[in-house]
């Protein structure tokens, strides 16, 4: 399984990868593309998981920080939290 942010604010799972014809100047797949949450109204930039994979966290142009927990776990409802959205320089630099 694969997962993508998109600009409008939505993360992708990508899943059942298959070859495509062959092509003569590349490989190309197929996959099944499933709108696994949306992100709200900012613009992710990327994101990381964590080591066990059970959290994901997302840099966010408008929003900042953000978290979704236990993505895959279908017994538990997956939500954004926002982390952090701002940050406040005390050393003047």
């Amino acid at each position: 399984k694969l997962f993508v942010l998109t600009e409008d604010g939505n993360l992708v799972s990508l899943t059942d990868f298959e070859e495509a014809e062959p092509s003569s100047h590349a490989q190309i797949k197929t996959a099944k593309a499933t709108v696994a949450m949306n992100l709200g109204v900012g613009r992710p930039l990327g994101g990381k998981f964590t080591k066990d994979g059970k959290t994901l966290y997302i840099a966010d142009t408008l929003l900042g920080l953000l978290r979704v927990k236990n993505l895959e776990d279908e017994d538990y409802q997956s939500k954004v939290e926002i982390v952090a959205s701002s940050v406040v320089d005390t050393h003047g630099i």
